[in-house]
């Protein structure tokens, strides 16, 4: 799958930024050790549109309510 959309650094102070550092956390408590270093980021990708191939004959143009879960 190919996803096209907009990224931006998700500021660490931000309510977005506490948000997706607990999310993260959660599924990979491990990485406590380097989460707050100063050239670790969390990102925001907002999917404008996305392509998926699926083998000879089957690609589709996907849209973002199709790869999105709404979390």
């Amino acid at each position: 799958m190919t996803a096209i959309g907009v990224a931006r650094r998700l500021e660490r102070d931000s309510d977005a930024g506490g948000i997706a550092r607990e999310r993260y956390l959660s599924l990979h408590p491990k990485a406590a050790l380097y989460a707050d270093f100063a050239d670790f980021a969390f990102w925001r990708l907002d999917v404008l549109r996305a392509s998926l191939n699926a083998g000879f004959g089957r690609a589709y143009a996907l849209r973002p309510e199709d790869v999105l879960h709404g979390g």
